[in-house]
């Protein structure tokens, strides 16, 4: 099993790391890889590549996932959450369900987040939380996320739970830091759980343990690419494909103001290439290596 795609159930206390270390020892090789890190602090699906689907990396962190937060009121973290030092508090004024739908409504659709100071997002080649970590003060950067849909429900006075489904790259401690400035305080995550990652519940993932005891089932090529269109091309399209074109002769039947990627298979079901078909580009081609 070199070439493979698994979803693993992440716990609390463990990094991704752990995960693909684990997942390496089990599998015997060292060709493992994961799409989309969970803090230590956080749980849930986390999406393990074996082998050459470790060059699908960069297309699944695109794609939308599902969290459940807590967010405690009045109290912010260096880190955006439970682990970290607290930076600041402040008085939380009493809310109700109504205003909670309204502010549903202001963070549905795009909004633009502050990246966290403890993210891996470089800044002078330097990652953040490595400068955080050494004291260094810099800006981080602004970048527009989708959220697809979200849902707070108060648990009490000073405690709400999120529920979102978010484009890919959205830091959810962003997020609740925002929610709690837009209820006039500030706030921090005291837990996160990823329930749906690139179409794969939680429900469906495999835990450490069951890892070692049951093996591990693998998730379909497919499925994990199903949230961008896809196209299946003729033998002359997959030729053009392989020689690093967009086919001309016989153009794929793409809408011509669709954005982003788009994933083609051949005749047989294999996957060739992802394209960007924004810049009219082959992003990767996978003729002959991935199926």
């Amino acid at each position: 099993m070199s070439d493979a795609i698994f979803a693993i159930d992440k716990p609390v206390g463990v990094t991704s790391h752990d995960v693909v270390a684990k997942m390496r020892r089990l599998l015997g090789q060292r060709k493992v890889g994961h799409a989309g890190t969970l803090d230590p602090f956080a749980e849930g699906v986390l999406i393990v590549l074996a082998g050459d689907m470790t060059k699908l990396a960069p297309y699944l962190d695109h794609q939308r996932k599902r969290y459940r937060a807590t967010l405690a009121l009045g109290t912010q973290m260096d880190t955006g959450d439970c682990e970290g030092d607290t930076i600041a508090t402040a008085p939380v004024l009493p809310f109700d369900a109504a205003q909670l739908r309204q502010i549903e409504g202001v963070f549905t659709g795009t909004i633009t987040l502050r990246v966290p100071r403890y993210s891996a997002v470089k800044i002078g080649g330097k990652k953040g939380y490595e400068l955080a970590r050494q004291g260094v003060t810099c800006e981080m950067p602004l970048r527009e996320n989708t959220i697809h849909a979200i849902s707070l429900e108060i648990l009490n006075e000073h405690t709400l739970c999120l529920d979102v489904t978010v484009s890919g790259g959205t830091y959810v401690r962003a997020l609740g830091e925002a929610v709690a400035a837009a209820l006039g305080t500030v706030g921090h995550l005291t837990t996160l759980a990823r329930l749906e990652c690139c179409g794969v519940c939680r429900e469906e993932c495999h835990t450490l343990e069951t890892l070692t005891r049951d093996g591990a089932s693998t998730i379909s090529l497919s499925r994990l690419l199903g949230g961008y269109p896809a196209f299946q091309a003729t033998p002359s399209q997959a030729e053009w494909l392989r020689n690093g074109q967009i086919p001309r002769d016989e153009p794929l039947a793409v809408a011509p103001d669709q954005d982003g990627f788009v994933v083609v298979y051949n005749e047989t079901g294999a996957l060739i290439s992802i394209i960007d078909w924004g810049a009219q580009k082959i992003a990767r081609n996978f003729s002959g290596v991935v199926r």
